[in-house]
């Protein structure tokens, strides 16, 4: 098995950054590591990583409750990467590192929470590459880590049926059994309630059928009304059972019910179904007559609605010779409108063309202004560009002027810096060398009380007590002759002891010869009833004389019960003596305990000291650090200045100045000249600006001619008429535009021809419209056609419902007064059969409920049957898992106490002190009023006879807490990981006594010295941590100590050098 050589821990839980818990020492891997923090530091977060390495889990994290909080937190939830490190983009790591150099390294992943935008990170971490896998590691939580709240969890806040659950995790192999002990537990309640109600229900049954008498009478009642049914005529009846006798049974009786149930059922359907139709058939007579009338009324309204059309054709014909008449009318206009444009154009085309040419001028004219003032634009910018350039050059000598002129201060100011720090750090380091030495004579002061305290662990230890370590205490001197004169009478009784028992067995296998001897002669006398004894051949008055006499030699033959009696004494002699001894090294014990806890007084005071002496050497350390940086500041603001940086003193410095002096001058006359161009180019600028206004105000006056000469109305004007008849500027010429005239007079002509035809045909169109029959205005009569149209629907849909109703009752192609009544006649005698085989029904139904007594009487017989032969096997089964239970819960209880290991777990228990009294622990099973398995865990004496009792109600807490470290101890020194044998416990000592305290100190040495275990323990109480340094020392023992300073943060080793 391997044990742990390292665990480095990064940005998990409170640790910000990385630290190393680094478990080897000068003379190898410790086996105990103490951490040492005030509650808040790190202690539970450095066994939250080590759990969570292992199992990717964290128990006090897997509650139900804490799980759905998790789940349902409506932001980001990162448990395991420190909140600083998640928002700096860094994850949590954790690395275990073995002393055989394998390791496990796990990185904390982040995951989106599901139905949410926010992410958690208690999950499952990634595995590096290279490292061990953590299969089999993940029951290293609950084996080898005892945390803080699991310390008395299982004795204090679980109920016996809950620790019995809880058992699986202590003894894995138990699942099997514990779960068949369950099973068999509930079989055996299920079984035992069967038992109880089959034999009720067995008496209940019996008594009811006494209640029950027999009578067939019911039975032939129907049967008859069966027969009835099945020979009627009337309606297809179904009966599954055409006949019953007094045997029938409770599934007969029911399928007759429910079939005559469904047939008075459909019998009512089917008269419901007669009753409607003869309804209907009454609603068709009366309707008839108001059928054959509107039969009569469609044949008047189809002749009105074709008059009606007619007309609607006429207005419309009119309406559209009306729209073509208006189109021609309007070409006509159209046509005479452009004869009058051309005859405008010819009269003023001459103006216009001259109109034109004065326009063009005036445009050709600006265009030639507009290139010479896009030349004059590209001279100023090109002027514009040159000024710019010396502008920027003058801004940036005037930058590099107030930059060389500040740094020139800069020097002035660093120089000041570098003698002040100088002087600083030679008065600190002196101080700081007076200071180590005072350190160094303490550390001589603690390490020769610290071997002084070892001193007294040895003595206690191996008993090994002497007169000389305390000369000046006569109490001490007096215990130590007291228990040398205690030892030697000890063992001189032991000699003596051994030398009587050794007498005796002599004497006892002797005895024992005589005793069959005696016992031959008493047997003799008793037999022949002689006075005579056989033996010794004395002779007595009577056979009741000598047999006495027999009896009595036979107890004092060798005076055995004195010698007894004489070892007995001395071996209760020895007894007190022993006490004495206890006693005895007891007080010397405490004397030796007192001295020693003065001298750890001692070492606590000048720890103190030099605590105060490490402060002031870390104050100064620090100055010191603070002032070679501050010079190391300065000399990097010089190296970046002076080309040589390995030697920066007060020469360099001042040649640096002159060397910027002359800087500053050169560029203060470059910025001068620069000043000189920039004017010289402005005024360039003012004279190519003024130019250029003077051809803009050329092209405004040129653009107002255009505007005035387009602006003449008789310009517009043609220019409109140009753009309306689509002509040509080009080709405008008077013989044009004569010609123009010539072609739209005649189409003039065409267009008056077809506008004389169109008229004729109105006069006609409105002759008809004066002849028709019907005279109604046409704004009417699309509403009366309408409203005939409407009249003649409503007609036809009612005559053509009555047909529908009508075909859905009669079959007939005529529909008259006779058909209807004949139809009629019949269903009115269908109704009345079907009603009187509704009432023989009923009947029935009346009569089948009178024969359920004798259903009921069937039943129970067959009910009791079936109950005597169950009954033998319930209880036969009953007694059998009764047996297997009792075996399996013996099964379970050894298991328990092999699997805890109750000889070791008692060892440890009595090693730590726990209780005057109760001093073992006892482990049982049994079952609550429920049939649940429960766990009981008791303490008692060695004196089996003696009442156990909970340990909860009469230990005290600080004895609780002795009692779970016992259990964990011994089932993780038997039990534990086979990968990883180390010990985890997070704060151990809650509520021990401080003789409880150096007893657990006294176990730790055994398990790390005799038994070889790696411990690694927490603890926020500073006396019981230096308590450890004193007794389990580095320098001789096998133990490494870590002290946190701050949240997450290791106490540096200081080591000779510093």
């Amino acid at each position: 098995m391997n044990k742990i050589k390292k665990i480095e821990i990064s940005d998990f839980r409170i640790y910000e950054g990385k630290e190393e818990f680094n478990f080897e020492t000068d003379n190898g891997l410790a086996n105990l590591v103490a951490l040492y923090a005030p509650n808040g530091f790190g202690k539970t977060s450095f066994f939250d990583a080590i759990e969570w390495t292992f199992s990717d889990k964290i128990k006090r994290f897997q509650d139900k409750l804490m799980l759905k909080v998790i789940k349902e937190e409506k932001e980001d939830t990162i448990l395991l990467t420190n909140a600083i490190s998640y928002k700096k983009g860094l994850r949590g790591r954790v690395r275990i590192v073995t002393d055989e150099d394998f390791f496990l390294e796990k990185t904390v992943e982040t995951l989106k929470k599901r139905n949410l935008p926010y992410y958690n990170d208690y999950r499952q971490g990634a595995l590096s590459e290279g490292a061990m896998s953590s299969e089999g590691l993940s029951k290293i939580p609950e084996t080898n880590i005892l945390t803080q709240d699991q310390i008395d969890a299982f004795l204090r806040f679980k109920t016996p049926e809950q620790k019995f659950e809880a058992l699986k995790e202590f003894w894995p192999e138990s699942e099997d059994a514990t779960e068949k002990l369950k099973k068999l537990s509930e079989l055996y309640n299920v079984v035992s309630n069967n038992i109880n109600i089959t034999k009720a229900n067995l008496i209940e049954h019996e008594d009811n059928l006494e209640k029950l008498t027999k009578d067939n009478k019911n039975i032939t009642q129907v049967n008859l009304w069966l027969q009835k049914v099945k020979e009627q005529e009337i309606y297809d009846i179904n009966m599954s059972i055409e006949k019953i006798d007094e045997t029938i049974t409770q599934e007969n009786y029911d399928l007759i019910y429910e079939d005559n149930l469904k047939n008075i059922k459909n019998i009512a359907l089917e008269i419901d179904k007669v009753e409607l139709i003869k309804s209907k058939l009454d609603i068709l007579k009366g309707n008839l007559a108001l059928y054959i009338s509107d039969n009569e009324k469609i044949i008047e309204l189809k002749e009105r609605l074709v008059q009606y059309q007619n007309r609607k054709s006429n207005f419309l014909n009119l309406k559209k010779s009306k729209e073509i008449e208006k189109s021609i009318s309007d070409e006509i206009l159209r046509v005479k409108l452009q004869i009058k444009q051309y005859k405008y154009l010819d009269l003023h085309i001459i103006d216009y063309k001259s109109d034109i040419k004065k326009i063009e001028e005036f445009k050709n004219e600006n265009q030639s202004s507009i290139k010479e003032n896009t030349k004059i634009l590209d001279d100023i910018e090109v002027i514009k560009k040159s000024n710019s350039k010396f502008k920027d050059g003058k801004r940036q000598c005037n930058s590099t002027l107030l930059e060389k002129e500040k740094q020139q201060s800069n020097v002035d100011k660093q120089y000041a810096e570098f003698i002040r720090i100088d002087k600083g750090l030679i008065e600190q380091k002196k101080d700081l060398n007076q200071l180590k030495l005072k350190v160094n004579e303490k550390e001589v002061e603690i390490e020769k009380l610290q071997k002084s305290n070892q001193l007294f662990t040895e003595i206690i230890k191996q008993e090994n007590y002497s007169s000389n370590i305390f000369s000046d205490n006569n109490q001490y001197i007096l215990l130590c002759k007291k228990l040398k004169e205690n030892v030697e009478a000890i063992n001189k009784l032991k000699v003596d002891i051994t030398l009587k028992k050794e007498k005796l067995d002599k004497a006892g296998s002797l005895n024992e010869n005589l005793d069959k001897i005696i016992l031959f002669g008493e047997d003799y006398i008793t037999a022949t009833n002689s006075s005579d004894c056989p033996l010794c051949k004395s002779s007595f008055k009577t056979f009741e004389d000598l047999l006495e006499k027999v009896k009595l030699d036979k107890k004092d033959t060798l005076k055995l019960t004195e010698q007894q009696n004489e070892i007995i004494n001395l071996e209760n002699e020895r007894v007190e003596l022993l006490k004495n001894k206890t006693e005895l090294i007891k007080s010397i014990n405490d004397i030796i305990i007192f001295e020693s806890g003065k001298i750890s007084k001692n070492i606590l005071n000048i720890q103190g000291v030099k605590n105060k002496l490490s402060n002031e050497m870390n104050d100064i350390n620090n100055n010191i650090i603070n002032l070679e940086f501050e010079l190391k500041v300065c000399k990097d603001f010089f190296s970046k200045l002076i080309e040589i940086t390995n030697l920066i003193d007060i020469e360099t410095i001042t040649t640096l100045k002159e060397e910027l002096n002359a800087v500053i001058k050169k560029l203060k006359k470059e910025e001068d000249k620069l000043k000189v161009a920039i004017s010289k180019n402005e005024a360039d600028i003012l004279n190519k600006e003024t130019e250029y206004s003077t051809n803009q105000s050329k092209l405004s006056k040129n653009k107002n001619s255009i505007e005035s000469i387009e602006g003449k109305e008789v310009y517009q004007k043609i220019e409109k008429i140009i753009k309306e008849l689509n002509l040509d500027n080009s080709k405008l010429e008077k013989t044009v535009n004569e010609n123009s005239i010539i072609t739209i007079d005649n189409e003039l002509l065409i267009k008056s021809d077809s506008l004389n035809k169109i008229l004729k045909e109105l006069i006609a169109i409105k002759k008809n419209i004066s002849d028709d029959i019907i005279q109604i205005d046409e704004a009417n009569l699309e509403g009366s056609i309408s409203e005939i149209e409407a009249l003649l629907k409503s007609e036809n849909e009612s005559t053509a419902n009555y047909k529908v109703n009508f075909n859905k009752l009669i079959s007939s192609e005529e529909i008259n007064d006779d058909v209807i009544k004949n139809h009629q006649s019949n269903h009115q005698k269908k109704l009345e059969n079907l009603l009187s085989l509704s009432k023989d029904l009923n009947s029935l139904s009346v009569d089948l409920e009178l024969i359920k007594e004798n259903i009921t009487r069937n039943n129970l017989e067959k009910e009791i049957k079936n109950l005597e032969s169950i009954l033998p096997k319930l209880i036969n089964s009953f007694k059998k898992i009764d047996a297997a239970k009792n075996d399996c819960m013996s099964y379970v209880e050894t298991g328990i106490n092999n699997y805890f290991n109750k000889d070791v777990i008692n060892e440890i228990y009595k090693r730590i002190e726990p209780h005057p009294k109760l001093t073992e622990i006892h482990f049982s099973t049994d079952f609550n009023d429920k049939g649940e398995p429960r766990l009981l865990i008791r303490t008692g004496n060695e004196n089996e006879e003696e009442e156990k009792v909970n340990p909860i109600l009469f230990l005290s807490a600080g004895q609780v807490n002795v009692l779970s470290l016992s259990i964990f101890l011994a089932k993780a020194f038997e039990y534990g990981n086979e990968t990883i044998e180390t010990i985890f416990m997070d704060d151990p000592i809650q509520n021990l006594s401080d003789i409880n305290v150096l007893s657990f100190i006294d176990l730790l040495r055994t398990l790390i010295s005799t038994h070889d275990k790696q411990i690694v323990i927490s603890t926020h109480d500073e006396k019981f941590f230096r308590l450890l340094q004193n007794k389990l020392p580095e320098e001789y023992c096998s133990t490494k100590y870590f002290e946190f300073e701050s949240e997450g943060k290791l106490k540096k080793i200081k080591t000779e050098a510093n």
